[in-house]
């Protein structure tokens, strides 16, 4: 089998979609497969003191990725990962124009090591990106601290993004 028919079976570790309510609290998540984290279509979601790890050359090993979610809190978690650390996503093309943007989402208070990026917008966000706050997190050892990235048919608009009061060390 080719890698690319060996890639659609790599499940990502906890996914919740089209729900509302949702709360992660003080757990540790480790060594998933894919992204560890995952949101999608999802209202009222509040990600609170996690530890997510797993090794430094981990492929898509994202640490929280939200998609086209809202009212999202990501509050106090620790992140050492082998890809994105936090990341938003919104899909591609006209059905992530369909979802909707990621929109009211307060980032704050998070550690992330070793990501390719601390705080990430993309590459796919078709949907968009709106009301996004990122204040007093620290990127420690990562690719980028900040990292913004799409492709012609995966970018949409984006709007109302402040990031604040972030520190950076032993940025690659």
């Amino acid at each position: 089998s080719t890698p690319e028919a060996q890639e659609k079976y790599r499940n990502h570790m906890i996914r919740f979609t089209d729900c509302d309510r949702v709360l992660v609290q003080g757990v540790t998540i480790m060594n998933s497969p894919k992204f560890h984290l995952t949101t999608q279509r999802c209202t009222n979601v509040t990600i609170d003191g996690t530890t997510i790890r797993c090794p430094w050359n981990a492929q898509n090993g994202d640490g929280i990725d939200i998609g086209n979610s809202r009212n999202v809190l990501i509050v106090g978690n620790t992140i050492d990962c082998g890809d994105d650390g936090i990341c938003m996503k919104g899909g591609a093309g006209k059905t992530g124009q369909g979802y909707g943007p990621c929109k009211n989402i307060l980032i704050q208070d998070n550690t992330v090591y070793h990501a390719h990026g601390g705080f990430v917008i993309g590459s796919e966000f078709s949907g968009g990106m709106k009301n996004i706050v990122v204040r007093n997190n620290t990127f420690m050892g990562t690719e980028t601290g900040l990292r913004f990235k799409s492709a012609t048919g995966k970018g949409g608009k984006t709007e109302r993004i402040y990031i604040s009061h972030i520190q950076m060390t032993d940025i690659k």
